[in-house]
């Protein structure tokens, strides 16, 4: 008798099934062929089995973290354990079925309520919502909490089903009238009742002030050196949180302690300031012609609408200020924000001048371009954000870099970017087709995606393109008329021999001298692929196919 034991793990079927298969009578498991357990895929939990009789064994199933097990079925018997262990006494000729399913998990829309105003209201924005939903296959409860009196919540609890949604919106409420001149914190805590899994804290914050004529500058170092430019002849007032001022565009203020600190500033007319820099390095493709200063420790900023129609740029880089709010700034050129990681929000309804944003590493859930038409160079690497809304905009693009985050839903065709000269979009979990309208291509890094197809004909008419389309899962790929493309990345995808020699093919006829070329991780090159590769090879190209295509 040959009888064989396996224990698979199976997912996204979510089930666990133990097979203890015997032909005939009972026998000792000693005599049987080794145990096997296995979980498929790696990392969901581990199976152990053990023997303790002549014919039965125990099975020990532990889940990883984000999985649980919610009983066994087609088992009377005894069982051991909970949700972080179950174990199983089990003899043969019998089969257990153990569920394996995805515990429902909180998530909570990016976001703050950052609101400001006069002593006694009215303040702006007056609430904010927040979305909730279960990414899991569990339903679960979840409940809402506010520190700070002067919150309100719309709902302080309910329920979510697998994949549902549920709206929360906190607001101020009348203890916020009440407050005297300050800058005022709170957090919002959402909890996972059922499991803690999406635990989370929104942060909320309230500037009160007694000037509203002005701007309020919540600092929290114990020094304090912005730079602002100002048009000849403006009057500049600083008034400092212990009582002093100053009437220099870039004064040297020294607090002594850190400490959080609400300061004004008022520049007559206020249509004289056209910058304001709190902190730039010239970073990520930065104007290196503009003053670059240590970030300042700036928390937070109100009555920016004073400046709204005027200002030219906002540099902020590093700074750990939380939102900013940048909504009918006509005149607004620039956004320097890089690796402001604190940054959670920005709103840019209204720009039509903005040209060069950049929001490399912040914290950022929502970026809406819509209304910006003027945009030309994007930096928004790194950001938790599931996609960016661009609305029309795209006509002057010749940038655009979001890099290394994970994106719910693709970007728009790139042929909304005729001017693309620079496309930066690795690992950004893109799909489907990739086609390009720009004849102006340099430098295009899309690796580690998922697209099919490529088509970017015409496209690198330049000197010296680049192009890494490597680690997607293309079956065609198009490059005629790229007389420009001096190197291709194309290596570990899913062309067949027919699109690698389209490949070679299409390079070996644009006629370029020097070049490099990786086509490795594809399907063998025909006979008449390998001759157009030695071709390339002749002319100073480095051509890198397969073993069995070399």
């Amino acid at each position: 008798m040959n009888d064989k034991k396996t224990t698979p793990m199976y997912l996204p079927d979510i089930l666990l099934t133990l097979l203890l298969l015997c032909c005939g009578a009972l026998v000792p498991l000693a005599s049987s062929a080794p145990l096997q357990v296995t979980v498929a895929p790696a990392g969901a939990g581990t199976l152990s089995l053990s023997q303790y009789g002549s014919d039965q064994v125990m099975l020990t199933a532990t889940p990883s973290d984000g999985y649980l097990f919610s009983g066994f079925s087609g088992w009377s018997g005894g069982s051991t354990g909970g949700d972080q262990q179950l174990s199983l006494a089990l003899t043969a000729n019998f089969t257990a079925l153990q569920d394996i399913t995805s515990p429902g998990t909180l998530a909570v829309t990016a976001g703050h309520l950052a609101a400001s105003g006069a002593i006694g209201g009215p303040f702006s924005p007056a609430a904010f919502s927040y979305t909730l939903r279960n990414t899991g296959a569990s339903a679960l409860q979840w409940a809402a909490a506010a520190s700070a009196p002067w919150l309100a919540l719309s709902t302080a609890e309910g329920s979510l089903a697998p994949g549902a949604t549920s709206t929360l919106t906190v607001s101020l409420n009348g203890t916020a009238g009440g407050l005297g001149a300050g800058y005022y914190t709170g957090t919002l805590r959402f909890s996972n009742r059922t499991n803690a899994l999406g635990d989370t804290v929104r942060p909320a914050s309230l500037i009160v002030s007694d000037q509203p004529g002005e701007i309020s500058v919540v600092t929290g170092g114990s020094s304090f050196s912005p730079v602002l430019t100002v048009d000849a002849g403006a009057r500049v007032l600083w008034s400092w949180a212990d009582g002093t001022s100053s009437s220099s565009p870039s004064p040297l203020k020294n607090f002594g302690t850190q400490g959080v600190r609400v300061n004004r500033l008022s520049v007559t007319p206020w249509s004289a300031l056209k910058r304001i820099n709190f902190g730039f390095g010239a970073e990520d493709g930065g104007d290196e012609t503009l003053e670059q200063i240590p970030a300042q420790q700036v928390l937070a900023v109100s009555g920016l609408e004073h400046v709204a129609p005027y200002l030219q740029k906002w540099l902020s880089s590093r700074v750990p200020i939380a939102s900013l709010n940048f909504d009918n700034f006509v005149n607004l050129d620039t956004i320097e924000c890089y690796h402001s990681s604190a940054l959670v929000q920005v709103s840019l309804h209204n720009t039509p001048k903005l040209s060069r944003a950049c929001f490399e590493e912040c914290q950022l859930g929502a970026l809406d371009f819509s209304e910006s038409p003027a945009l030309s160079d994007l930096r928004g690497a790194v950001n938790p954000y599931p996609g960016i809304d661009f609305g029309t905009t795209g006509s002057r693009m010749w940038h655009i870099c979001t890099k290394d985050s994970q994106f719910a839903r693709n970007l728009p065709p790139m042929t909304q970017f005729p001017q693309l000269r620079e496309l930066f979009i690795w690992n950004n979990n893109q799909s489907g087709a990739l086609i390009t309208a720009s004849t102006q291509l340099t430098l295009v890094l899309v690796s580690h995606n998922h697209y099919t197809s490529a088509d970017f004909s015409g496209g690198f008419a330049m000197e010296n393109g680049w192009l890494d389309i490597s680690d997607n899962q293309l079956s065609s790929l198009k490059l005629a008329g790229c007389t420009g493309l001096i190197a291709l990345f194309a290596e570990n995808n899913a062309l067949d021999s027919d699109a690698v020699d389209s490949v070679l093919e299409t390079l070996d006829s644009l006629g370029r001298y020097g070049g490099y070329l990786d086509l490795q991780g594809n399907a063998p090159a025909s006979a008449a692929g390998l001759r157009h590769a030695e071709s390339l090879r002749q002319r100073n190209w480095n051509v890198n196919l397969d073993s069995q295509q070399r």
